[in-house]
C-alpha cells in the first residue's frame, strides 16, 4: 500500500504539551484555593499568608533555576551528539515528547506559584 494511502493517527503538535500543563495548572491554581476556602475553611493549618507566599516563591525560584540547568544540559548534549552522531539523532531528540513533558512540568510548577500569588491577594 502506498505511503500516502495509509491511515495516520492524529498527533498533537509538540508545543501543545507544555501549554496543556500550564493551562491545567492555571485553572487548578485559581479554582482550588476558592474551593478550599468554601468547603474546607474549618481545616486551617495555621500558616500565614506571608509564609505561604515566601514558601511558594522559594519553590518557584528553585524550579526556574533547575529548569535552566536541565535544559542547558539537554541542549549541550544535543550539540555534542550532533558532532559525534548523525543529524537524525539530533532531530529525534528535538521531537521527543519527553523533552516537552519535562518543559511542561517545570513551567507548570512556576505557573502554580504565580497562581498562588494571585489567589492570596
Amino acid at each position: 500500500m502506498p505511503e500516502f494511502l495509509k491511515p495516520r493517527s492524529p498527533t498533537l503538535p509538540l508545543w501543545l504539551i507544555p501549554l496543556l500543563y500550564v493551562g491545567v495548572t492555571v485553572v487548578c491554581g485559581l479554582a482550588f484555593p476558592r474551593i478550599e476556602q468554601e468547603y474546607l475553611a474549618a481545616y486551617s493549618h495555621g500558616m500565614s499568608v506571608a509564609s505561604a507566599q515566601a514558601t511558594l516563591s522559594a519553590i518557584a525560584s528553585g524550579m526556574m533555576a533547575l529548569t535552566g540547568i536541565v535544559f542547558a544540559l539537554a541542549f549541550v548534549m544535543m550539540q555534542f551528539s550532533a558532532v559525534a552522531y548523525s543529524p537524525r539523532l539530533v532531530s529525534w531528540f528535538g521531537r521527543d515528547p519527553v523533552l516537552f513533558h519535562a518543559l511542561g512540568l517545570f513551567t507548570a510548577t512556576f505557573a502554580r506559584r504565580w497562581c498562588g500569588g494571585i489567589s492570596t491577594t
